[in-house]
């Protein structure tokens, strides 16, 4: 165990990037670090994670490391602490104890896990995910896992977020093989998924349902039963630059308004997107300056259709034709266009502690953009 302490995270600024509106709430702040605690069931200071948690010397703001193994256990973080796997998802497994409640419940604010396989959860209700973030919680990372991966190892849910908010970041986890969805947020606010894979689920890639303000943004939403991205009664929200491949439908959208879906990739659906009773925006809220083939372009961009007409006489990368609700189809994946040149102070894209260039690489990865 060592002490932890206070500092300033460095600053970076970028150069190169994609509309304002297309960035998930990237900041700069404080952040204090606490102690650090070690399970392991060879002998740690903990043998359970759920022993660190309610242990009298742990505080609010400490790092919990997990050592190698499977720990069956049914773990309620209820104190803003940071959990993370010593030696990532490959080796570190959370069974659900008890298939009725979830691999990790969250009901406390600023609560990180990061890095593990998580599953066995499969009691049939909204709650019953592999990591469950419980009403009212806020500003929580859930980072870097696998919930659910094949038909032995799932939940009915991979990761679900039930009537919280904001600032929630789901991000690069694998969410594959569950019983409906991979994710699942339902009355919630204000929170961003980030370049997860949601795969072979029984319903859906993701699913938002009753919210708002929620960015959806470089996920990929495979071969699902039914669903890549189904939203229901959903206001303001922006799902950007995603791929939708395999999926009966890519995208279903109904009930809402105001909700923006540009730069996303719709590849080999049965139906790309369907959108009922809902007032949606299919391009980019405003003009943007971009490169396509070498040349710069500035325009509205909207969504790649695989199965749409790509003729692009003018070659300013947008089609001749419109695709249904979209003006401006891509006459290229969103890959082969780069967004550019606007100053931004840029945070902790990939979540490790610092501010530094590879958040500017994972800002291009999950766009398709060169820097």
């Amino acid at each position: 165990m060592k002490n932890g302490e206070i500092y300033l995270r460095r600053l970076i600024f970028c150069f190169r990037v994609f509309p304002l509106t297309a960035i998930p709430l990237l900041f700069i702040f404080t952040q204090a670090f606490g102690a650090e605690w070690h399970v392991s069931q060879s002998g740690g200071d903990f043998t359970t994670i759920q022993s660190a948690i309610n242990a009298m010397a742990t505080a609010d703001g400490d790092t919990i490391w997990v050592d190698a193994g499977t720990y069956r256990e049914n773990v309620v973080v209820n104190r803003p602490v940071i959990i993370r796997s010593q030696h990532g998802y490959a080796s570190t497994t959370v069974e659900a104890a008890n298939p009725a409640y979830p691999g990790f419940t969250v009901t406390a604010d600023q609560v990180t896990i990061r890095g593990f396989t998580v599953y066995g959860t499969t009691g049939n209700g909204s709650g019953d995910a592999g990591i469950y973030l419980d009403n009212y919680t806020q500003y929580c990372t859930i980072a870097d896992n696998r919930c659910g991966y094949d038909a032995a190892h799932h939940s009915d849910y991979g990761i679900s977020v039930n009537h919280s908010g904001p600032g929630h970041n789901i991000s690069n986890n694998i969410c594959n093989a569950n019983t409906y969805y991979g994710i699942h947020l339902n009355n919630s606010n204000a929170d961003t998924i980030l370049g997860n894979i949601c795969a072979n689920n029984g319903m859906g890639g993701i699913s938002l349902i009753a919210v708002t303000n929620i960015t959806v943004i470089g996920n990929n939403c495979e071969a699902n039963a039914v669903f890549g991205l189904d939203q229901s009664g959903a206001v303001n929200c922006a799902a950007i630059g995603n791929t939708f491949s395999g999926n009966l439908i890519g995208l279903w959208t109904s009930g809402g308004s105001s909700n923006t879906f540009y730069f996303n990739n719709f590849n080999s659906n049965e139906t790309n997107f369907y959108s009922f009773d809902s007032a949606n925006n299919w391009r980019s809220p405003t003009r943007v300056s971009y490169i396509y083939n070498g040349a710069l372009h500035s325009g509205y961009l909207g969504n790649f259709y695989a199965n749409h007409d790509l003729s692009d006489t003018d070659g300013d990368g947008v089609t001749d034709a419109p695709y249904a609700d979209d003006e401006y189809p891509l006459a290229a994946a969103s890959g082969n266009y780069s967004l550019v040149i606007l100053p931004l102070l840029a945070g902790d894209v990939d979540g490790d502690g610092d501010v530094d260039g590879f958040d500017l690489s994972g800002l291009s990865r999950n766009f398709g953009m060169n820097y």
